[in-house]
């Protein structure tokens, strides 16, 4: 999808890959839209003359992006935003095209290890965990869902001694987010097409077994049980991500200075005193340090911060020993890692009436999104559909199980194709799909876990900073999570059931897997046996510097700062210490703003 990035035809292949002539009509539009235009984002000083600065910021990320920005108010303070990627590029604003952005250039596109109990659908059995290498991070490239998780998230944090982590100690920062960023969207306008119909379709199933359909902002924010159309991080039919919620506004200041495409290989820490001096980074191909008089926080996410600590010796002792690290303080970095697992679910529906999913972007929708900012390519598909439901508890407000959708027209080699490999799933599987594909809309089902048992844990693979860490989520290791996963399933096919979606005959593709054969269709044991092989990331990894008070379990501690090292501190999805009940780009913002606010006052004191 690179090919969308460039005025040359230098890349033609990749286009052929995608579609050909569609991808290249929406290039051309792209470029000579007047709609959709480039932000202005910071200029870039990784040629200038670097100087010791007051705050080092690594990571323009959900979080890095809304601290570096709360930072700079203060104009007394000089403050350095180091991004190892550059600005986003502008085939990401359109959010229709949200996959695009996985495996560019613009995508670390992590590989974990091979899985037991999940993935085995995959070549290797391996998932791929893309992440944001780009202003912005990952909300330059991900589903713009906006989801505050719910307030018993944030109540469990603090009940586990991270004062100040309760619902009433993070709201405000959400609350501020409603007003800046979650702004009326193409989420909530009322066009009507064929995408919107699905939408209605599945919100009446979902009343008519008994589900509210959520309209209230708060309610649809926070995870609450229902059906609705979610929020989004989408203003005027372009996505909003942080970049351009929080650096662009700023970008003319003068007091803080942005430096892309520059990779941080460590913090530098006096070993003797254990006091935070400022960071190595490997810019224009040359290794150079960067100073700092007050802190270095880390917001380079869920993967790259836990590397970069244990590069610079902050980390399991033993590990670090092992592949001849110093150690410079002892601490479980890495050793908390959570995410939100799901099985994703190829699902045909529409056969009899699949005339009318056919051509969804076509010439008219090219005009009028291009013209207008409206239209299939101003949304992301049918993933404004969101369903929270329970399986555990019935008789709970708390979704434990969410179900996000995608729905691609018959005989689609364009978009579906390019999801399903980039994916890496095996060849057999995607023959599979596609061959379903021919006879009847696919509607990929996304059957997500939002509060895993499972835990997993990532480690160094080598001392070498570009060497990509282990990433081992050990998904599906407790047999709860099956049984949630399980839950999910028994829904969908009651869903299916209803007297709205029965007559569209909606039914799971039947892979007939040589894994899964032994086992009685639809028995509990076929499922658990199909969940294994279809379990993938929802790509929200957190916890691996995680925060608490206890040394033996956390990273930092509730102000952020890493135990034991004066001078450093990690604003990211890292520090959860549990994974919240939602898409975490929304928390990972309010960490940022939070801790912003917490060097504040730590500073005045």
């Amino acid at each position: 999808m690179d090919c969308l990035l460039s005025s040359t035809n230098s890349c033609s292949s990749g286009l052929t890959d995608l579609g050909g002539l569609l991808l290249f009509q929406l290039f051309n539009s792209l470029l000579q839209s007047k709609y959709v235009v480039t932000p202005d984002y910071p200029p870039d000083h990784a040629n200038d003359h670097l100087s010791t600065y007051d705050f080092i910021v690594v990571g323009a990320g959900s979080g890095g992006a809304a601290l570096a920005a709360d930072l700079a108010t203060h104009t007394n303070w000089k403050i350095l935003l180091i991004d190892a990627g550059d600005n986003p590029h502008l085939s990401s604003e359109i959010p229709f095209l949200f996959y695009s952005r996985m495996n560019s250039s613009q995508d670390f596109y992590y590989y974990i290890e091979p899985q037991e109990n999940a993935c085995r659908a995959f070549n290797n059995r391996q998932c791929v965990w893309p992440r944001g290498r780009v202003l912005g991070g990952c909300s330059a490239m991900n589903a713009m869902l906006y989801n505050q998780g719910n307030p018993l998230d944030y109540d469990n944090w603090e009940a586990l001694g991270n004062e100040g982590w309760s619902w009433k100690g993070v709201q405000k920062y959400f609350d501020r987010q409603m007003e800046e960023i979650v702004k009326p969207s193409n989420f909530d306008r009322n066009e009507k097409d064929v995408l919107t119909e699905v939408v209605d379709l599945f919100l009446n199933a979902g009343k008519e077994l008994g589900f509210n359909v959520l309209t209230d902002k708060e309610k649809i924010s926070r995870g609450y049980v229902g059906f609705y159309r979610v929020l989004g991080t989408v203003e005027n039919g372009q996505r909003k991500s942080s970049a351009k919620a929080f650096l662009v506004p700023i970008s003319k200041k003068e007091n803080l200075h942005v430096i892309k495409n520059g990779f941080v290989t460590k913090v530098l820490i006096d070993e003797a005193t254990k006091v935070t001096k400022g960071v190595e980074v490997f810019l224009n191909n040359k290794l150079v340090e960067i100073y700092v008089n007050k802190e270095v926080i880390l917001s380079a996410g869920s993967i790259n911060t836990p590397q970069i600590l244990m590069l610079s010796g902050i980390g399991p002792a033993e590990h670090l020993t092992d592949l001849g690290v110093k150690v410079i303080q002892d601490l479980p970095v890495g050793l908390n890692l959570q995410d939100h697992s799901n099985v994703m679910l190829a699902t045909t529906i529409f056969e009899d009436s699949s005339e009318n999913f056919t051509n969804l972007v076509d010439d008219n929708q090219l005009y009028t999104y291009f013209s207008q900012g409206h239209g299939i390519l101003s949304r992301i598909g049918v993933s404004n559909l969101l369903t929270y439901m329970n399986p555990k508890d019935s008789n709970s407000e708390v979704g434990e199980i969410s179900h996000n959708y995608l729905l691609y027209p018959k005989n689609d080699n364009v978009f579906l194709k390019h999801v399903l490999t980039v994916h890496n799933f095996k060849p057999n599987v995607i023959a599979k799909i596609m061959e379903a594909n021919k006879k009847a809309p696919v509607l990929m089902i996304y059957n997500v876990i939002l509060r895993p048992k499972s835990k997993g844990i990532l480690t160094l693979r080598s001392k070498d900073p570009f060497d990509h860490p282990k990433i081992e989520p050990k998904i599906n290791s407790i047999h709860e999570d099956l049984e949630t996963f399980l839950g999910g399933i028994r829904h969908l096919q009651k869903l299916f059931q209803t007297d709205v979606l029965k007559p569209h005959n909606p039914k799971f593709v039947n892979f007939d897997l040589e894994e899964c054969k032994n086992f009685a269709y639809d028995s509990d044991e076929y499922w658990f046996c199909i969940i294994k092989q279809f379990t993938a990331t929802l790509y929200h990894p957190v916890g691996t510097a995680s925060m608490g008070n206890d040394l033996k379990e956390s990273v930092v501690n509730p102000r952020l700062k890493v135990h034991g090292i004066q001078g450093l501190r990690v604003a990211d999805c890292s520090i959860m210490p549990k994974i919240v009940g939602g898409n975490t780009n929304s928390p990972c913002m309010m960490i940022g703003s939070k801790a912003a606010d917490l060097i504040i006052e730590d500073l005045a004191k």
